[in-house]
């Protein structure tokens, strides 16, 4: 299977889309297509084409166990080992947040 990527969603490429949930946008920016965060006390992927703006809701695809994705925002400096957890360290209003190797300045394991 081939996926194709934009530079403008993060360089998403997801296999599978299934469980999908409206949440409210609280990180005081737009998040756009293909982001992951954290709203609502859940993590996922934004799904919404045009993005959720600030205080907007919209539609989040909530990560699952086995989902298989790919995704620019990952710690590059990070060394990861398979069969590890995969941290999530929140960009708040000013970027978007990375996937981390540990739980340092913050990120929270969600993997």
């Amino acid at each position: 299977m081939s996926m194709t990527t934009h530079g403008y969603n993060y360089d998403l490429a997801i296999r599978e889309v299934g469980d999908q949930v409206t949440v409210t946008n609280n990180l005081g920016r737009t998040a756009i297509y293909g982001e992951i965060v954290n709203l609502n006390g859940m993590y996922g992927i934004v799904m919404e084409h045009d993005g959720i703006a600030d205080n907007a809701t919209g539609r989040m695809y909530v990560l699952q166990p086995d989902t298989l994705i790919s995704t620019a925002q990952i710690n590059k400096t990070d060394t990861f080992t398979a069969g590890q957890p995969i941290y999530f360290l929140s960009g708040g209003a000013v970027a978007a947040g990375t996937l981390e190797a540990d739980a340092g300045g913050g990120a929270v394991a969600i993997g």
